[in-house]
């Protein structure tokens, strides 16, 4: 499996591909369904390689942005390094799942699992 299908799978459990998604109450937005909490990671991550931000949460509604909101993402917190570190192990596309969903220690999460067990699903049809 790959880190796109992975994305396809995410996009489907999140907001069944709805590019205009807005769920959380109103706290998450687009086709990833991304947090302004997220987004202050991911634009941390921008300004440090000296890159406009990404606008909250207008810039979420454009696939493609998101998807390389997803990626700054994981960069930032899905590491083998880091996974390494803290689990004594490399990482996995569960691990991302979970964090996606989660925050930074998301794959740690017991409620995590469920959300897991929906992406797995999706990524298998």
């Amino acid at each position: 499996m790959t880190t796109l299908k992975l994305i396809a799978a995410l996009i489907a459990v999140e907001s069944s591909g709805n590019d205009k998604a807005i769920g959380d109450n109103g706290k998450s937005h687009g086709c990833l369904q991304i947090s302004e909490k997220a987004m202050i990671d991911i634009n941390q991550e921008r300004r440090k390689k000296g890159l406009s931000e990404f606008k909250f949460p207008d810039d979420c509604y454009d696939r493609e942005k998101s998807k390389i909101m997803f990626h700054i993402y994981m960069d930032r917190y899905w590491t083998e390094k880091r996974i390494q570190n803290l689990e004594g192990r490399g990482r996995t596309l569960e691990d991302a799942a979970r964090i996606w969903n989660g925050g930074p220690y998301g794959f740690r999460m017991k409620a995590t699992e469920a959300y897991w067990a929906k992406v797995k699903t999706e990524m298998e049809k």
